[in-house]
């Protein structure tokens, strides 16, 4: 794994030519270089930290707390840079309009579907394990071609569904966490890209796309 110290505050880790992440804090760090570094993106997936779960996302990340408009300024700017034909986002009832909002007002997108979901998310970089939450979000998708939408309870079953499209990919997810749209893009022959802002939670990606290379 070859890793590329940006600053103090920012690192990209380039695992392989499939998979490489970036350590650093939307709405400070500047990504020019690590979107310089992945391919055009085919599908952008990210279910979104929501306002009233802001404060305990900060402080896990060990990180001082900037707002939330200053983080999704920064979050639409990526999205912008990135220009992919298509958006899976994943949203509660307090950050959906502000989505609707930033979308309706960049670009059109002819297509557009929503469905209600559980929030599901990787348990650790070890095991397949996931975390089933009853907390309920909604998947908002904005593509230029039809997309096919699955009915499933869970965000895990939600992305499993859509990494298993025959035609390779370069997927992208801006807070990819523990690695959710990871592990499915892996399984699937994808390659994938993503930013987050916490050392742990990223780890746990690092690691398990790791050892599933090894014992590949």
């Amino acid at each position: 794994m070859n890793i590329e110290l940006i600053d103090n505050d920012m690192k990209i880790f380039q695992i392989s030519l499939s998979f490489a992440f970036c350590y650093g804090e939307i709405g400070k760090s500047d990504f020019e270089s690590f979107l310089e570094l992945i391919p055009p993106i085919d599908l952008v997936y990210a279910a979104l930290p929501k306002p009233e779960n802001f404060r305990l996302w900060y402080k896990l990340a060990k990180r001082a707390k900037i707002s939330h408009e200053q983080f999704f300024s920064g979050l639409c700017k990526i999205w912008k840079e990135i220009n992919a034909p298509e958006y899976h986002i994943e949203v509660g009832a307090s950050n959906k309009q502000q989505v609707l909002d930033f979308f309706s007002d960049w670009k059109e997108f002819p297509y557009f579907y929503e469905r209600d979901l559980y929030y599901s998310a990787p348990l650790n970089g070890k095991t397949k394990g996931m975390a089933k939450c009853r907390n309920p979000t909604q998947i908002l998708i904005y593509s230029l071609h039809p997309v096919e939408v699955p009915t499933v309870k869970y965000s895990h079953e939600y992305v499993e569904f859509i990494m298993k499209r025959v035609k390779k990919m370069n997927v992208f997810d801006p807070v990819i966490g523990k690695g959710l749209l990871a592990r499915f893009a892996q399984i699937n022959g994808h390659n994938c890209y993503g930013i987050d802002m916490n050392r742990e939670r990223l780890e746990c990606t690092i690691e398990y796309i790791q050892n599933n290379l090894r014992n590949s």
